[in-house]
């Protein structure tokens, strides 16, 4: 899967179990917290969220060197390892704003937690849990993609196809 269409993908799911959460929450909620249960919830999602995103931003630095020393090994991944390195590199931004839209909705709730519009807090729990979830499910997504076996392999094949596709065109026009 592309980075766009996995973050086209993330998005979707985002914005509709936004809104089926939502619904839910006020409809016919599951949970009802009460204030210490609500900041302890947030605060501990927020530092979790945090720390893995910490973690993972750690371990790509690890695995992007590895990945040059391939490079440098073998000059004929050169191209496969850029391209590697661009997809990453794409996905990082992605989960790094999506990390920071999750911690400012945690931030959010615990600041208006004992706002009288219920409705509003409602909503926005339920919108947050939901961005955390998500926000994990990238954070996982990205890991197993940067860990694959033979990832360098499948860029350079992946490269080769578009390669003969564009030569198989040309030769056609001529």
């Amino acid at each position: 899967m592309t980075p766009n269409i996995f973050m086209l993908f993330s998005f979707t799911v985002f914005i509709i179990g936004s809104v089926v959460m939502s619904l839910i929450g006020v409809k016919a909620p599951l949970l009802s917290l009460n204030e210490n249960q609500i900041l302890y919830l947030y605060s501990t999602s927020a530092q979790v969220l945090a720390g893995i995103y910490g973690l993972t931003l750690t371990g790509f630095i690890f695995f992007r060197n590895e990945l040059s020393r391939e490079e440098f090994d073998d000059d004929t991944l050169t191209d496969a390892v850029e391209r590697l390195k661009s997809r990453y590199f794409k996905l990082l931004i992605f989960i790094t704003g999506q990390t920071l839209i999750s911690l400012l909705l945690s931030n959010l709730v615990i600041s208006i937690e004992s706002d009288d519009n219920k409705l509003l807090v409602t909503l926005l729990m339920n919108v947050t849990q939901v961005s955390y979830v998500v926000n994990l499910g990238v954070i996982a997504y990205f890991i197993f993609d940067v860990i694959a076996p033979k990832r360098i392999e499948r860029a350079s094949r992946d490269l080769q196809k578009k390669l003969s596709l564009i030569w198989t065109k040309r030769l056609k026009v001529v």
